[in-house]
C-alpha cells in the first residue's frame, strides 16, 4: 500500500469542552494520511487523479474546521477520516492525528490519533 499524506497542518479551530474553548479558537496541528493500493499509475501517467491530491485533502480539512465547533478532537478526527474515505474510492485506509499544541504549559501537545479502514461495500 502507498501513503499520501499531509503533516503538521496548523490551523486555529473551535474545539473543546471548556467554556473558553467554545468562544475562542485555539491552535491545533493535523496529520492526515490516505493509503491507496498503489500510486504507480499516477507516477507513470503524471496524473494526480490516479492518486490522492493532498491539496484537496488540505482544502477539505480546512472546510470541516471552518463550519463547526467540535466538542472533542475525536469528533473532528472522525469527520476528517469520513471525508477522506468519501472523497475517493481509491482510499482504502486513513490515519488522522490531531494535536492541541498549546493546551498545557508543560506539554508540547495533547491529542488523538485514529485509523479507519474502508468497509467492504456490497
Amino acid at each position: 500500500m502507498d501513503r499520501i499524506f499531509l503533516e503538521g497542518l496548523s490551523v486555529n479551530a473551535s474545539v473543546g469542552l471548556l467554556d473558553w474553548e467554545k468562544t475562542q479558537r485555539q491552535p491545533i496541528s493535523i496529520d492526515c494520511a490516505c493509503y491507496i493500493e498503489s500510486c504507480r499509475e499516477a507516477a507513470i501517467n503524471h496524473d494526480v487523479t490516479q492518486s490522492v491530491d493532498y491539496a484537496h485533502m488540505r482544502e477539505e480539512i480546512l472546510a470541516l474546521i471552518e463550519v463547526s465547533h467540535y466538542k472533542l478532537l475525536e469528533t473532528l478526527a472522525e469527520a476528517i477520516a469520513d471525508c477522506m474515505l468519501e472523497h475517493s474510492k481509491r482510499v482504502l485506509q486513513v490515519s488522522v492525528t490531531i494535536r492541541k499544541t498549546s493546551i498545557f504549559p508543560d506539554a508540547s501537545a495533547a491529542g488523538v490519533s485514529i485509523e479507519r479502514v474502508r468497509e467492504n461495500e456490497i
